[in-house]
């Protein structure tokens, strides 16, 4: 129905510190649900594969940087995903994403220790605001478009 914007500051979903070894494959808070789906750790990298869907009636928007993992009482790393581009998502839509850590074998054997996923302000919601008199015009290169089809 027109053009809208959503801003990328919305209510944030505080969420608990995700536990790994995990104690279960689901979680639910708030609006969002998700879904464990692997769990890879070596020495020195660990990779976990989440599924989140989106229950809520305004747009989720899902921040992948903010994700961290704590090892230890106080260390704490950033997920190796740097893209600050965050994922929007309507309601009932799912989307897959991987956090990944490196971690020095110093600090702790990632195969062994226990990791806590601190979601900080990965999730939140926000209002979908249209725009009115905003116009956008297209113009067709009909040459380029036969080259490419």
């Amino acid at each position: 129905q027109g053009i809208s914007k959503v801003p990328t500051k919305g209510k944030v979903q505080k969420m608990d510190d995700f536990k790994l070894p995990e104690a279960s494959n689901t979680y639910s808070k708030g609006n969002f649900t998700l879904n464990l789906k692997r769990v890879k750790k070596k020495t020195d990298e660990t990779a976990i594969k989440f599924e989140c869907i989106y229950h809520g009636d305004d747009v989720a928007v899902i921040k992948l940087n903010e994700i961290s993992a704590r090892v230890n009482e106080n260390d704490v790393y950033a997920n190796d995903e740097k893209k600050a581009t965050p994922y929007i998502l309507n309601k009932g839509d799912k989307m897959a994403f991987t956090a990944k850590f490196h971690i020095p074998a110093k600090v702790a054997d990632m195969q062994f220790a226990d990791m806590f996923l601190q979601w900080n302000n990965t999730f939140s919601e926000s209002k979908i605001i249209p725009l009115s008199g905003a116009e956008i015009k297209f113009e067709i290169d009909e040459v380029l478009t036969k080259e490419k089809n």
